[in-house]
């Protein structure tokens, strides 16, 4: 796991999301900080990437899915045959309900 100090408040990198840890000093927060455990603003990605690299992290481990996320399961289906209507025995009365 990644724990990043930005803006004045502290973040964490897990599962491809960053989290917020925990607010900083009252004088220096930003307005951003989503709350403890909770996802941050995606408009905050690219600063916290960013702040993140500069504290010495390695690029890789921001990259965007590994190989087993980018697996579609949609390919592997095989079309569903088309299912036929029945056909409907003519009736000779008629129904008013």
């Amino acid at each position: 796991m990644i724990s990043v100090l930005f803006g004045g408040d502290f973040y964490q990198f897990s599962s491809g999301d960053w989290y917020g840890v925990s607010r900083g000093e009252r004088t220096q927060y930003s307005g951003y900080f989503p709350g403890a455990n909770t996802r941050a603003p995606l408009c905050i990605y690219p600063g916290l990437r960013s702040a993140a690299l500069e504290q010495g992290y390695d690029k890789s481990v921001f990259s965007s899915k590994s190989k087993e996320d980018t697996y579609d399961d949609a390919a592997d289906e095989a079309e569903k045959p088309r299912r036929k209507s029945r056909a409907k025995k003519k009736s000779d009365s008629i129904s008013i309900f």
